[in-house]
């Protein structure tokens, strides 16, 4: 479970920064 939870938090990061949000 918890792996799913940092890769779920890794990949939304990769996504805020796509959209340019620090």
């Amino acid at each position: 479970m918890k792996e799913k939870i940092e890769k779920a938090y890794k990949v939304a990061s990769e996504r805020y920064a796509e959209f340019g949000v620090d």
